[in-house]
């Protein structure tokens, strides 16, 4: 796992939050399961319940890379109470990271996966997202992760 000094600050600090939420609950709402189209690992849900035969390339999203990108990302906020503390919020998604990475491993053991987490204190926005990791794919993060305003955290599994 990487993370830039934002992250690390976050990261230090959630032994010591405790925390009263289900995680495996969590992961339930926002991941009931993951599906393999076409060479891509997706969560299912509502929108890709009609998935044409393969995927076909457009001016918005160029490789199979960003569409697992774009359709397997999600605001944790969205999904807990508001008024949760920004440390709260990190602890959460790290926990949750973690169960996503062991999920995605068991169903998936030929994938190498890109997992994201990005913070944003100010909007107290918490997202995930991840892809599966292709040679023939190039990333579009920064390699630099201190360039980021936001605290991030990269695992690849």
């Amino acid at each position: 796992m990487k993370s830039n000094a934002l992250m690390k600050n976050y990261l230090s600090q959630i032994n010591t939050v405790d925390i009263q939420v289900n995680i495996y609950e969590l992961i339930k709402d926002i991941i009931p399961d993951i599906i393999e189209w076409d060479d891509c690992i997706l969560i299912k849900n509502i929108d890709n319940m009609n998935l044409p035969d393969q995927f076909t390339p457009n001016n918005f999203i160029r490789n199979k890379s960003e569409y697992e990108n774009t359709h397997n990302h999600f605001h944790l906020g969205d999904y807990l109470d508001e008024g949760i503390s920004p440390l709260e919020l990190i602890t959460i998604a790290a926990k949750l990271i973690s169960v996503l990475e062991s999920t995605l491993k068991e169903k998936f053991p030929h994938k190498i996966f890109f997992i994201l987490v990005s913070f944003n204190e100010e909007d107290l926005d918490c997202t995930i997202r991840f892809h599966s990791v292709r040679e023939e794919e190039k990333n579009d993060l920064d390699e630099d992760l201190e360039s980021y305003s936001e605290a991030l955290l990269v695992s690849i599994i």
